[in-house]
């Protein structure tokens, strides 16, 4: 299995997690996503990537409905680690992770919509 695979995996499991602990249905995701909920069930067991604005919906959803702050950063940690494929470059991979999961750790709710605003605007930028 390929470790972006895995990363998508992880990520969709806490996605799992965080719909069951919240009683939060596949089919309000996909509302709120405008995707199907086929497309939020694939999500969730990994077969497809998550967008960045698919995620910034997630996440402010999840904010509004009372998910912890630090369930918020662990979903952002791993959505984050489902894009960069750090093993890659493994003599810079303990490092580059601790420095962005103590990054996050200090960060705030603004903090995070601020990175993802940031995310956003770099991800546009890219496209052109």
């Amino acid at each position: 299995m390929s470790i972006d695979k895995e990363k998508r995996i992880e990520l969709g499991d806490y996605i799992k997690i965080l719909l069951v602990k919240y009683h939060v249905r596949q089919t309000e995701i996909a509302g709120i996503c405008n995707i199907s909920r086929q497309y939020v069930n694939q999500i969730c067991s990994g077969k497809n990537p998550m967008s960045a604005e698919q995620y910034k919906r997630i996440f402010k959803y999840f904010h509004k409905i009372g998910v912890s702050n630090s369930e918020l950063k662990i979903l952002t940690q791993l959505h984050i680690s489902s894009k960069l494929n750090m093993e890659m470059i493994p003599e810079i991979q303990n490092p580059v992770a601790k420095m962005i999961a103590d990054k996050l750790d200090a960060m705030n709710d603004e903090s995070l919509l601020a990175l993802l605003r940031k995310q956003e605007e770099l991800i546009r930028e890219q496209e052109k």
